[in-house]
């Protein structure tokens, strides 16, 4: 990854721009089927803002674009495989790799542009932001670039973020976060004529953040919120959609404690997902049961998540040393087998350990 940015005032104006570019590359090691690829992400961001006298206004804008672009390619020496191509709903059809090397490219584009404005008043600072942007996604099942796409998707969306942040007294700072975003999108395919598949995600969420000083020593902060979802999808190849919906409470709390010039916190979290909504039947043929179904069982199931965490942090002569493990579990708290849904719950852990200058 290679990145950079500079920044320039000249009295009330400010500019500033960001670029930067990021490549990856991954290999089975040691493994009979042989998979492969690499992809490269070049973005770009500007942006300026104005800053008046006038209650602490200041007024920005900015425009940012990216375009990955990633190459995965299946070898059938020594191990012949299918890959199965998902497409909406419609049942996934294989593509054998038994002879040949199969490719399969995805290039991406996204843009946007977006106005800031925050201010003061009463005593809060309140924060405004808006944003409308475009993406674009072509697969090719070919490195050549001449060739025409096999699946094309065009989306576009909008977000909005307020924010209001006031201090009660001097050890304790109260902030809501309130936002809402959209995305609308279509899929066309090579073989078909006309739009195959249509989408559409709403999200809006509430936030609150409040973080007290207790004494000289001890600190604490408190988040809770929630968050409305909902996806809708529609496949006019197979004539069936889903409509998905959820709200999801969420909770988290910390407490930390200065020892001398070194510091430790713990701290734990919860949500919990409620689903509504409607999904296709799983009556239908055998890929789309194994591939498509359970995915979709997992999206409309009922399910929580919980999470701990002590992190301690202790400055030496040039650098601090950080230290932090965390565990988190995520279960189902509903299991509708006729839908084909998995089973089980997931855990996880972390060890981070750490140097600052």
């Amino acid at each position: 990854r290679f990145e950079g940015a500079l920044g320039l005032r000249l009295g009330a104006f400010g500019t500033g721009v960001s670029a930067g570019v990021e490549s990856r590359e991954h290999n089975s090691i040691d493994f009979p089927l042989r998979r492969g690829g690499r992809g490269a992400t070049p973005a770009i961001m500007a942006g300026a803002e104005r800053s008046f006298t006038w209650a602490g206004l200041r007024v920005g804008g900015y425009d940012r674009w990216s375009e990955p672009t990633g190459t995965n390619g299946h070898n059938p020496l020594p191990l012949k495989t299918i890959i199965y191509a998902i497409q909406g709903y419609d049942e996934p059809f294989g593509i054998p790799v038994t002879d040949v090397q199969v490719f399969v490219r995805n290039d991406k584009r996204a843009t946007a542009v977006g106005g800031t404005a925050e201010f003061t008043s009463l005593g809060t600072r309140v924060v405004l932001v808006y944003e409308s942007g475009h993406r674009a996604e072509d697969q090719y099942r070919s490195i050549a670039t001449s060739v025409r796409p096999t699946d094309r998707w065009r989306a576009k969306g909008d977000q909005a973020r307020v924010m209001l942040q006031r201090m009660f007294g001097e050890r304790a700072r109260a902030t809501l976060v309130g936002s809402s975003e959209w995305l609308d999108g279509n899929a066309v395919r090579l073989d078909l004529t006309g739009i195959a598949f249509d989408g559409r995600d709403e999200r809006s969420a509430v936030e609150g953040d409040l973080r007290m000083q207790l004494g000289s020593r001890w600190s604490t902060a408190l988040v809770a919120g929630v968050t409305r979802s909902a996806s809708q999808r529609t496949d006019y190849v197979a004539m069936i959609s889903s409509d998905i919906r959820a709200t999801t409470p969420f909770a988290s709390a910390e407490i930390a404690r200065r020892v001398r010039r070194s510091a430790i916190s713990a701290g734990v979290s919860g949500a919990v997902s409620i689903p509504d909504g409607a999904v296709p039947t799983v009556d239908r043929d055998p890929i789309y049961r194994r591939l498509i179904a359970p995915a979709l069982a997992y999206d409309a199931a009922e399910a929580s998540a919980i999470a701990g965490w002590l992190t301690a942090t202790m400055p030496l002569k040039r650098t601090t040393v950080l230290a932090s493990i965390r565990a988190e579990r995520a279960s189902p708290r509903s299991v509708v087998s006729t839908r084909l849904q998995p089973s089980g719950q997931r855990n996880g852990w972390s060890v981070v350990l750490g140097v600052r200058p």
